[in-house]
């Protein structure tokens, strides 16, 4: 037996036995082993690694551009302009855009009353009519312009993606701008009003004849919507479409594919304009 072998003492009859037996080799006892003794530092646990400080949030988003600058920017800088538009809501340029289509409307209405000569005794009746439809129109317009605008803008802030849990300002301030495309195609187009406008001349001198006269412009009211207007409100219809879609997917984080918001907003393009057209 080695020197530096440790030793124990048997429990049952005292002899001295090595630290490594089980059994007594005198008595044949079993031995209980001592457990080793282990230094602090072997018990000692690892230290787990430090945990990185939380980031802190992100800061507020800052507009970038002014109203003005949104009007021009949706047009040759449309991403950037609708990601400030969806971040950074407002309603200011969205009342300019409407209040310009208003406008519009007015004059062209107008222009067409410019187009119409009336004559025999019942003319002075007939521009009172003229003139009161022409005020019924404006104010009809300035009603249903800003109920159209908020009624597509919660259609638009429900649909686009719940997850996300977008503002409602955003959805409406994206759905208002993206109406600048109808205003910039009715701009373009009303120069050409003088060309495509017929001239008309309504006698009243005889009812039945008036009346002839009335229908023929209403017929040719209608070829002037389906093959002049409709072309027009079909390409303001897909640009109106492309800004809702970038608006929509920036203001959603992109939850919302600009691709669904695309046909969302094409589809209710589709649905309005239908409704201007049922009457025909």
């Amino acid at each position: 037996m080695k020197l530096t072998e440790e030793k124990q003492t048997c429990p049952k009859c005292g002899e001295s036995v090595s630290k490594d037996d089980n059994f007594c080799r005198k008595c044949g006892a079993q031995l209980t082993r001592q457990p080793s003794v282990t230094s602090v530092a072997d018990t000692t646990l690892p230290i787990p690694p430090e945990m990185p400080p939380p980031s802190p949030p992100p800061p507020p988003y800052q507009r970038k551009f002014s109203t003005s600058s949104r009007l021009l920017g949706v047009m040759f800088k449309p991403y950037e302009t609708m990601m400030d538009i969806a971040m950074a809501p407002d309603y200011a340029g969205v009342i300019i855009i409407l209040v310009g289509q208003v406008i519009l409307s007015v004059i062209a209405f107008a222009f067409a009353l410019s187009k119409v000569e009336i004559t025999g005794p019942y003319a002075s009746l007939f521009w009172s009519i003229a003139v009161a439809v022409a005020g019924a129109v404006l104010a009809i317009s300035f009603i249903l312009q800003p109920v159209r605008w908020l009624i597509k803008s919660v259609i638009v802030w429900k649909l686009g993606d719940s997850r996300s849990r977008w503002q409602f300002k955003s959805a409406a301030s994206v759905t208002g701008y993206a109406y600048i495309a109808n205003l910039i195609v009715s701009l373009v187009t009303m120069p050409l009003l003088p060309f495509i406008f017929p001239s008309v001349r309504i006698d009243f001198s005889s009812l039945e004849i008036a009346r002839l006269m009335v229908d023929d412009l209403v017929a040719q009211l209608t070829r002037l919507q389906i093959y002049y207007m409709l072309p027009s409100l079909f390409v303001a219809l897909l640009w109106k479409s492309f800004l809702g879609a970038v608006g929509t997917s920036y203001g959603t984080k992109q939850f919302c594919k600009a691709s669904s918001a695309f046909i969302l907003f094409f589809l209710l393009g589709l649905i309005t304009i239908a409704l201007s057209f049922i009457r025909y």
